[in-house]
């Protein structure tokens, strides 16, 4: 939720097991490390079981890892005092390959807490392509006329998809498979 709204769904979700997770300086994480430590704090102390940070997009897309690389220390180390889950955002559709691959070695020597979600590091660090949905075309007789890997966000790869068609495209987003 908005960090604005954690006390709210605190109250709200009394009793469960649910977790409350705070979201930080989202969707691009720009404004200062400052301001994203005092609104974790408040989430905090608003009762915020998690912290969902979004990395400083303007940082990391002018190289500036020293400070990618502080910035994730500062609110790792903040929920980790707090014992509040610690989650990294990093927004991969605005970042290139080796924007993606450095913030995702930095977050694998930070250690935030990815709590499950741990597959999703490794697939930054080393993407592999799907050769099992060829076979399994295959095995159905389908033979595609293109294909695409979104592991740099769906958004992304249908821009140059349609760019180099030279076309447009619709997306419903009930149709789209997530896994988790």
């Amino acid at each position: 939720v908005n960090s604005v709204q954690t006390a709210v769904c605190k109250e709200f979700l009394k009793g469960t097991s649910v977790h409350v997770g705070a979201a930080i300086g989202f969707p691009l994480g720009q404004v200062s490390m400052e301001v994203k430590i005092f609104e974790t704090k408040v989430a905090i102390a608003d009762g915020a079981d998690e912290i969902d940070y979004v990395i400083n997009i303007g940082e990391a897309k002018e190289g500036n890892w020293d400070y990618i690389r502080n910035e994730m220390k500062e609110m790792v180390s903040l929920c980790k005092k707090s014992n509040v889950i610690s989650k990294v955002i990093f927004e991969i559709c605005y970042l290139t390959e080796e924007e993606i691959v450095n913030i995702a070695k930095i977050a694998k020597d930070v250690q935030p807490d990815f709590s499950g979600k741990e597959y999703l590091l490794e697939r930054q660090l080393k993407p592999e392509a799907r050769k099992d949905i060829i076979e399994k075309l295959a095995a159905a007789n389908i033979v595609p006329t293109s294909m695409m890997d979104i592991s740099d966000g769906l958004s992304s790869e249908l821009m140059h998809i349609c760019k180099q068609s030279n076309a447009g495209c619709r997306v419903y987003e009930e149709h789209i498979p997530i896994d988790y």
